[in-house]
């Protein structure tokens, strides 16, 4: 799951590379006989990641081949596009600037919400408010 919630959190807050889809494809290959993927759908569906990690495996199939019938979906095209984007990366990431830095990359994620989360960007923006304004011991 670390692997699917590290890709989730890069394609929203800077962007997705090709090294996230990839990173994934050879977990599943190396691993996929251990796997209980019954299991994993449910934790999937648990920590509310479906609408992101149908998408990107989509798009990892594509990747190597093996997707067939209709191929990528509208939704993975705009997955494709941001792999193909330059990273939304900031150089501050610590204090007041980095928090600005981190509420701009939810506003500009607008749409990414909307597709690929079940949470509004303004309901993340909040989380992220909340988090520094109430939180002094947050966990992990």
């Amino acid at each position: 799951m670390f692997i699917i919630e590290h890709a989730y959190s890069h394609f929203l807050h800077e962007g997705l590379r090709w090294r996230n889809v990839l990173d994934w494809l050879l977990f599943c290959s190396r691993h996929r006989q251990e796997l209980d993927w019954k299991e994993m759908g449910t934790k999937v569906d648990e920590l509310r990641f479906r609408r992101f990690y149908d998408s990107f495996c989509r798009l990892g199939e594509d990747l190597v081949g093996e997707l067939v019938a209709d191929g990528l979906q509208s939704i993975d095209k705009m997955m494709l596009d941001d792999v193909w984007n330059p990273l939304d990366v900031h150089e501050t990431v610590i204090g007041v600037l980095g928090k600005m830095a981190l509420a701009d990359k939810t506003w500009r994620a607008r749409m990414k919400y909307r597709y690929f989360t079940d949470m509004s960007w303004f309901r993340a923006l909040w989380i992220q408010a909340n988090g520094v304004l109430f939180d002094n011991n947050p966990k992990i």
